[in-house]
Formats: structure tokens, sequence, C-alpha cells
């Protein structure tokens, strides 16, 4: 096997890993650990050089950046949460413009089957706990489960590290 594929299969498993590990993190404790993010965006030059394809730097940057923007406004206004943010810009440097429609639509995809699958839980948990409890009782359930949307965006991650091209 030559070094550059090497170096650039073990960048996207490490990748694979650490998603793995944000994910882990924010379903058992709600929190994603910046070294996670952190570690992400700093294979993704590692990535780059392996893969010989400096020219996608610039395109992959102003996906983060915008990505970056979007989630800032949405943790503005108390949608989002910070750890999402920033693990959502770190998956969107290696997503690029090629592949964030792709990352995206995957990561509110496995974010919807999430939240239906809380949602689910926490109504039933509400009729066993008042089973003469009323309608607004339940929804008010449902709106007070949280969401550990760090596993979702590690899907859409998880999803971007296999259709990255062999070098």
């Amino acid at each position: 096997m030559e070094f550059p594929l090497l170096v650039d299969r073990l960048t996207l498993t490490l990748f694979a890993g650490l998603l793995v590990w944000a994910a882990w993190s924010d379903l058992r404790e709600y929190i994603i650990p910046n070294r996670i993010c952190l570690a992400i965006a700093a294979l993704y030059p590692a990535h780059v050089i392996a893969s010989g394809s400096p020219e996608m730097v610039p395109g992959a940057l102003a996906a983060a950046a915008a990505t970056f923007t979007a989630g800032f406004a949405l943790f503005a206004f108390r949608i989002a949460g910070g750890g999402d943010v920033k693990l959502m810009t770190a998956v969107a440097l290696w997503a690029g413009p090629a592949q964030i429609v792709s990352f995206l639509f995957m990561t509110a995809l496995a974010g919807g089957l999430l939240a239906a699958f809380l949602a689910v839980r926490a109504w039933r948990h509400e009729a066993e706990a008042n089973p003469d409890g009323t309608l607004g009782l339940r929804l008010y359930a449902i709106r007070g489960t949280r969401v550990p949307y760090g596993a979702a965006i590690a899907l859409g991650g998880l999803y971007i590290a296999a259709g990255v091209p062999a070098v």
C-alpha cells in the first residue's frame, strides 16, 4: 500500500473514531468535548496532504464558515447547543462543498429519527407516570425532551467518511 493512501485511510479511520466518541459523549452526558471538535479539524490537513488535493481547501473552508455562521444563529436563538455547532462546523470542513448537502441531509434525517424516538419515549413515560394525564401534559413532556443532536451529526459525518473516495 502506498504511503499517502495509508495516511489517508488512517486519517479517515481516526475521523470516524472521533465521531463515534462525540456521539457517545453526547448521548451519555449531553456534552461534546472541545478536544473532539479540535481533533477533527486538526486531522483535516493530513487528509488534504495525503489526498494530494490542496485545491479542495478553499471550498472546505467556505463550507465550514457557512455552517458555523448558520449554527451560530441557531445557538443565539437557543435552538442548537454550542458543542453541536462546533462539531457540525468541523465535520463540514471534511464534507466540503461537494458533500455538504449530503452531510446536512443525513444529519437532519438522523436527527429527525432520533427526536421522534425520544418524543415517543417521553410520551410513553408520561402516560405510564400519569395514566389520567391530559394531552397537554403529554405534549409538555415531549417539549421538554432534550435531543443529543451530536449523535445525528456524527452519523452524518460517518456517511461522509464512508463516501470519501480513495486517493
